[in-house]
């Protein structure tokens, strides 16, 4: 007779908290230097597209919209 869903859903569940418990128990810390290390390089270079993109956004882009935006309902030079 095969096991029942929920058998196999508490002894996934189980496996899984045992594995938590294991990863949370392991004091040898050697895998969290190098998630530290990604999480900052990982900052690093989300902080620098975030300048740069903010920079082109002010010098590039919303000038030419400006432009663009005040030709279109700029109605003193329309022309007959």
């Amino acid at each position: 007779m095969e096991p029942d869903h929920g058998t196999k859903k508490k002894q996934a569940g189980r496996r899984a908290w045992e594995k938590a418990a294991r990863l949370l128990c392991d004091r040898q810390g050697s895998g969290m230097v190098e998630f530290v290390i990604l999480i900052v390089i990982a900052l690093v270079i989300g902080a620098l597209i975030l300048v740069t993109m903010t920079d082109l956004w002010e010098q590039t882009i919303l000038p030419a919209m400006q432009e663009k935006v005040t030709q279109m309902f700029d109605y003193r030079t329309v022309s007959p």
